[in-house]
């Protein structure tokens, strides 16, 4: 399930999965694989994710959280040539956040943010 909004300026966003990528293909970095949900363990293989940004004609910001939960032959993919890391078992977990902003002034932009992994857990 996804949404996005936009309302003067303001642009909220999200995503909810019951159980990401069932095909176990995992071909797109970050995206991961994991089997599927199944009955009896509500948390294998969701994933859930949230962006907030506010732009002006000057300046803008933006965040995004993302969570993805393992699950019987879950992994969580990085970068092409970075091996998978595992998350095995509903408890383990895969976090991200991402935080930007940019400004206009003087005919440039000047923009900035960062990207950081939280771990996991499990």
């Amino acid at each position: 399930m996804a949404y996005k909004g936009s309302f003067s300026g303001l642009t909220f966003g999200a995503t909810y999965s019951f159980g990401r990528d069932s095909t176990g293909t995992g071909n797109s970095p970050g995206q991961g694989t994991c089997a599927g949900g199944i009955p009896g363990d509500f948390q294998q293989c969701h994933q859930w994710s949230a962006m907030l940004k506010y732009d002006t004609e000057n300046f803008g910001v933006a965040t995004s959280y993302d969570q993805q939960r393992g699950g019987t032959i879950a992994a969580a993919n990085f970068f092409d040539g970075v091996p998978a890391t595992s998350l095995s078992g509903s408890g383990a977990k895969d976090t991200r956040i991402q935080a930007n902003a940019y400004f206009k002034f003087a005919g440039a932009t000047v923009s900035g943010g960062m990207a950081r992994s939280l771990g996991g857990a499990g």
